[in-house]
């Protein structure tokens, strides 16, 4: 390697000389992190860089390494961020110093990025439009009050780390306009660029090169430390051992489940901080006085974009003065590196409705929700009590984590609930049979939803009455929608018939789907149908029967109080053939409806005419000041587009185009046939102006001083009569 090769370049000569284009962001900048770390970091460069600026000293950035196009391109291998924010400072300076100029706009959109279309256009737009900084107000509130800049930017992580470095700059460098001149000409703040190609390397050099001085990663520091720890606190065996397996058996291990970033560092911190969580909630209690407390310190563990210092690992770790955790840390381990492929097999056998979810420690140390960490919660545990023989117990095993991925999914798991769901899950690892266990009709796990708890009970102990219900139960608590959560189909009583349950769960694995609802959603069929028998506007107030959102159709499962309806449904179904199945639903809602008295007006209008349930358009019904109304499923509260449904107001404004010849004076208004939204509907016909309210119709006659209200709701008969006198007694015959 020739030292020629390396030029000692300032960001606007390296702009000048080459177009600059950004293949990957780093860490901080493609996550959007806001650590107490990278804020720490982002003020010591930026305050590195006024200083060197303001009294002329030299600073030095360390080396950027790029590969150089033949179209004189160049992409960093390593220096993105750097790159990056040294872009922002340049435009600010020359934003508020007036150089923003169109040469130097030329220049600065030389600086791109090739795989995030979002964050190029964002470039492109802060360059391309003038911007007027005012310095009393927050630069990034600024940016996004204009109209070039679009609402979805809000929301990409690079993006928004911009918009927070562009907020620092402008806390620390507002003012100083001198700064542009001497940051393009002086060349103060510089970097050693080496251009790979030179050498026909590729991107592996940077790797190899940039090992030599580069800060220690959040895992680096911590197994130092760590090293340092163990020494001190457990024997010289146990921490050579230790130290050893970290760098071989157990490296391999997690090398077996990265995330393809070709890093292990952030798997590795992951795991220790989810450990670290697990001993800080085993380990204290909870009261009303600490609860606040202790739920932050949870959660500060589970945000893994937050800096946990060695000292806060230590108090959590050896607070004791002991190597208990470690000694259960070496054993999971060892155990799991040696059985990872046993392991992995029997989970597979449970299905937790997506693949990738089955391997719980690849979830753990990726980035883990709170359910995702108590099941790995399970399996650490489980692994340390059954490790013997544990081959031998398949059906155990399969049986054990069925139950808890069922508590688990349809429980309420976050830091205020993880206390006593991680004593629940100590107590279901003790014991030996899970399915005698939680058959007991006493049993109590805190922190697990309450109802749940009792579905397992249920379905614990018609298995073991009978074993031909567990497969029964099993294939339908992996439907993609019911997840575990079948209590909907099962007897009310511990002794009930197979043979239906079986004919239920068949119908309702055909009814829904994924999505919610598989069958005749274009027209809400179930929705429908559950009206037909009895449900009401809930608590006076309002329902959702749209076939959209699928989270809504599983509240309605696990509700006693509408899930009682669906099960009417399916029980209509039983033993029928499919593709009868629409046309039996049908026939009973029209029947419902023709039969039935004291079924009131709004819910008649939804079960006769199911077009109003196109499932892109509406589902919710609400009752207000307004009236029943059906309102679009993602336009909740857009009263212009909601449909009135209490009265006959559709049908009187139907009566009078279609039969009189009035014209709606606004096209739009017309929505799903013979139905109307908004609050006034305007008709027009030669001079007449009619405008229907929720109750009563003004009429207007143009140039006459006429107008009128007649209360419509009874029907067209009951005021067209008075209407048609009194346009006799004004010689006006437009009717």
């Amino acid at each position: 390697m020739h030292n020629k090769e390396i030029k000692t370049m300032d960001f606007w000569s390296l702009l000048n000389t080459y177009s600059i284009e950004i293949p990957k962001i780093q860490r901080d900048y493609a996550q959007g992190r806001e650590s107490e770390k990278t804020n720490i970091i982002r003020n010591n460069i930026l305050e590195a860089f006024k200083k060197a600026i303001k009294n002329g000293e030299k600073l030095n950035l360390d080396f950027v390494y790029g590969t150089v196009t033949t179209d004189n391109k160049l992409i960093p291998l390593d220096g993105q961020q750097r790159l990056t924010t040294l872009f922002l400072l340049h435009w600010y300076l020359a934003s508020i110093s007036g150089n923003l100029s169109k040469q130097n706009k030329e220049i600065f959109l030389k600086f791109t990025y090739e795989t995030r279309l979002s964050s190029r256009r964002f470039c492109e737009a802060l360059v391309n439009n003038n911007l007027s900084i005012d310095d009393s107000k927050k630069l990034s509130l600024q940016i996004m009050d204009n109209s070039w800049f679009y609402f979805t930017w809000k929301k990409d992580p690079t993006i928004k780390a911009m918009l927070t470095m562009l907020d620092t700059i402008n806390v620390k460098f507002k003012g100083e306009i001198e700064f542009w001149k001497k940051l393009t000409t002086t060349n103060l703040v510089e970097f050693e660029f080496l251009p790979l190609d030179k050498f026909n390397l590729t991107d592996e050099l940077y790797v190899k090169m940039n090992a030599r001085g580069k800060a220690l990663s959040d895992f680096e520091n911590f197994k130092s430390w760590l090293d340092e720890k163990l020494e001190e606190k457990t024997t010289e065996s146990f921490k050579k051992e230790w130290s050893l397996k970290l760098d071989t058996v157990w490296t391999d291990l997690f090398w077996r489940n990265d995330n393809e970033d070709f890093s292990i560092d952030e798997e590795m911190i992951n795991f220790f901080r989810g450990m670290a969580m697990f001993s800080y909630v085993e380990k204290r209690e909870v009261s009303n006085e600490n609860k606040k407390y202790f739920e932050k310190r949870i959660g500060d563990l589970d945000d893994l974009e937050k800096y946990v210092s060695n000292e806060e690992f230590e108090n959590i770790f050896f607070e004791e003065d002991n190597d208990v955790v470690f000694s259960k840390i070496n054993y999971f381990l060892d155990f799991y590196s040696d059985n990872e492929n046993l392991i992995l097999r029997l989970l597979k056998k449970i299905n937790f409705w997506k693949d990738e979810e089955a391997n719980l420690f690849l979830k753990f140390i990726q980035k883990p929700t709170f359910p995702q960490r108590v099941l790995f919660f399970g399996l650490f545990k489980y692994i340390l009590k059954n490790s013997d023989n544990f081959e031998n117990k398949e059906s155990e095993v399969v049986r054990f984590f069925r139950v808890l991925r069922n508590l688990v999914i349809n429980s309420d798991v976050n830091a205020s609930s993880l206390k006593n769901i991680l004593i629940s899950v100590n107590n279901l690892v003790e014991t030996e049979d899970i399915l005698i266990y939680i058959s007991n009709e006493n049993l109590k796990l805190p922190g697990f939803s309450g109802s749940q708890t009792t579905e397992e009970q249920l379905k614990a102990t018609l298995i073991l009455q009978n074993l031909d219900w567990e497969n029964e139960i099993i294939e339908v608590e992996n439907h993609l929608l019911f997840k575990g959560s079948i209590d909907f189909l099962l007897p009310e009583k511990e002794n009930s018939l197979l043979d239906k349950f079986i004919l239920r769960k068949n119908a309702a694995m055909i009814l829904f789907n994924e999505n919610g609802v598989n069958l005749g959603k274009e027209c809400n069929l179930l929705g429908r149908s559950m009206l037909a028998f009895g449900l009401d506007l809930i608590r006076d107030y309002e329902i959702w029967l749209g076939g959209k959102w699928h989270q809504y159709w599983k509240e309605y499962l696990q509700n006693k109080n509408t899930n009682l309806y669906i099960l009417n449904t399916i029980d209509l179904l039983l033993d029928q053939k499919i593709e009868k199945f629409t046309e039996i639903l049908e026939s009973n809602i029209y029947k419902i409806a023709e039969e039935e008295n004291n079924i009131p007006k709004w819910k008649l209008i939804l079960l006769k005419n199911p077009g109003l349930f196109n499932y892109t358009c509406y589902g919710r019904v609400k009752k207000d000041w307004r009236g029943v109304n059906l309102y679009e499923q993602q336009k909740f509260n857009a009263n212009a587009n909601a449909i009135l449904i209490e009265n006959n107001r559709n049908e009187v404004i139907t009566y009078f185009i279609e039969k009189l010849g009035f014209k709606l004076k606004y096209q739009n208004v017309n929505r799903c046939g013979k139905f109307y939204t908004g609050d006034d509907i305007i008709l027009l016909k030669e001079g007449t102006t009619l405008i229907f309210k929720r109750e009563i119709v003004k009429v207007k006659i143009k140039d006459l001083d006429f107008e009128k209200e007649y209360d419509f709701t009874k029907g067209v008969e009951y005021f067209l009569p008075e209407l048609e006198n009194n346009f006799k007694q004004l010689d006006f015959t437009i009717l």
